[in-house]
């Protein structure tokens, strides 16, 4: 098992947060979610990974910026402010790991975060 000293409401923030837009984005019928965590030393690393539609490169650097949405067309099928990914960042920079993303379009996107040990 492995053990980390922090704020737990925050950490489950930042769950929900990530696996809220998993489900938005996974096929109805064939959608995973996997999450998990790897002791990395002095942090744990989470990740968060879904087999939804994934994100170009460009999406990819800028989906943590506030009000940020892939979609911004009127005919969108997802709600959201585009709130939800700055606010992880802020959460988990504020307790001092490192929120990043890595995505394949058309085949799945893992959002990873680590959090320091204490």
């Amino acid at each position: 098992s492995i053990e980390i000293v922090t704020d737990k409401d925050r950490i489950s923030q930042v769950f929900s947060n990530l696996i809220k837009n998993s489900i938005d984005f996974v096929p109805k019928e064939i959608g995973v979610i996997t999450i998990g965590a790897k002791d990395k030393g002095d942090e744990v690393e989470f990740l968060v990974r879904d087999n939804g539609s994934g994100m170009s490169k460009e999406n990819q650097k800028e989906i943590f910026k506030k009000f940020y949405q892939i979609d911004t067309s009127t005919s969108r099928k997802r709600s959201g402010s585009g709130l939800g990914l700055a606010i992880c960042k802020g959460i988990v920079e504020g307790l001092g790991g490192k929120i990043w993303v890595e995505s394949k379009e058309n085949v799945q996107t893992t959002f990873f975060f680590t959090i320091p040990k204490k």
